[in-house]
């Protein structure tokens, strides 16, 4: 040491020494202890972790799966929306097709009311003249023989009375003609087109005789369609009797109406012209519409209407008018005489 050179100690000599001594066994239980707690401690933060990070892997799968849920409700709540929006759109439209169809359907069952009406009508007033028919005939008849007993001339008697007869006949078959016309066909049957036509002539051909009206027909024969006679007749009457009406009110010097009957790729086309001078083609093409009428007070704008209605969903077909250099056509197409699907 240092300090004790002086004494001639030199480095290396060894003259005493100092001796520590402790006991370390509690240190080491101590340590061991902070050991075992260390690791209890890293595999709880071990398991803690591993708990953690499972739970953040089930909470982004439960979350994407939600997401995925939530995505598809709005992309259902979407197309919902967009349905109902077109649905409001649509629905005033829809609300007043409806109302038109129910209303197309209340016009023909008033049309079909009334013809029926009518024909029930006429049957009554046929059933009342046939008794003072057969009255006057027989008349008539002792007329006759009243006067060649008193020495008249039977040629002169035998000439009036078969024009009397014919007269009487005559009544008799148009009041029949008025019965049989408005009586409704049951079911769809094949028929002459002709023979129809000549039917609605006959009706209106008193008022066409008093106006000088000539009426003209071109058919060929055996033209037969398919559909329910009565009510093609009825047609071809209400068109025949605005044509009529058309002549009447212009005053058409010489008046006209004309019937061309022909057949068309499996079609019977019926054409009725008259040469009234025509349609405005401003209102041309509303004159089908309901209510539409030119007729200032006695039109409706039922007529056409109804024609239409009858042609196109009960026979079919179609109707349709146009004009001519001389006057308004119209052009009737109904299948022929064979059933239509």
């Amino acid at each position: 040491m240092q300090c004790h050179r002086k004494q001639g100690y030199k480095v290396g000599d060894v003259r005493g020494g100092i001796s520590v001594r402790f006991d370390i066994r509690s240190e080491r239980a101590t340590l061991e202890q902070m050991r075992d707690r260390l690791y209890a401690n890293i595999a709880f933060l071990s398991l803690a972790g591993a708990a953690l990070l499972g739970a953040m892997v089930l909470y982004g799968r439960i979350r994407a799966s939600d997401e995925a849920k939530i995505s598809e409700l709005n992309a259902t709540l979407a197309y919902q929306v967009r349905a109902l929006d077109a649905f409001n759109a649509t629905l005033h439209q829809r609300v007043d097709e409806e109302v038109a169809k129910r209303r197309e359907g209340e016009h023909l069952l008033i049309q079909q009311s009334k013809l029926a009406a009518i024909g029930e009508m006429i049957g009554n007033i046929a059933h009342q003249w046939r008794q003072p028919i057969a009255a006057v005939s027989a008349i008539l008849l002792n007329i006759k023989y009243s006067a060649l007993a008193q020495g008249m001339e039977a040629d002169f008697l035998n000439e009036r009375m078969r024009e009397a007869e014919g007269q009487l006949r005559y009544m008799s078959q148009t009041i029949e003609d008025f019965r049989t016309f408005f009586k409704p066909d049951k079911e769809s049957e094949a028929f002459d087109v002709a023979q129809e036509c000549h039917r609605a002539y006959k009706i209106i051909q008193a008022v066409l005789n008093e106006h000088g009206i000539d009426l003209q027909r071109f058919s060929k024969p055996h033209m037969i369609a398919w559909g329910y006679p009565s009510a093609f007749a009825q047609v071809v009457l209400n068109i025949l009797s605005n044509a009529k009406d058309v002549l009447i009110e212009r005053k058409v010097a010489q008046p006209r109406i004309e019937i061309h009957i022909e057949r068309e790729e499996g079609w019977i086309v019926c054409t009725i012209s008259e040469n009234g001078g025509g349609i405005d083609e401003a209102v041309l093409e509303r004159i089908f519409e309901p209510y539409f009428t030119t007729k200032a007070q006695n039109g409706t704008g039922i007529g056409l209407y109804i024609a239409q209605e009858i042609i196109h969903k009960h026979m079919r077909g179609s109707l349709s008018a146009y004009n001519t250099p001389s006057g308004a056509a119209f052009k009737i197409m109904i299948p022929q005489g064979e059933r239509h699907v």
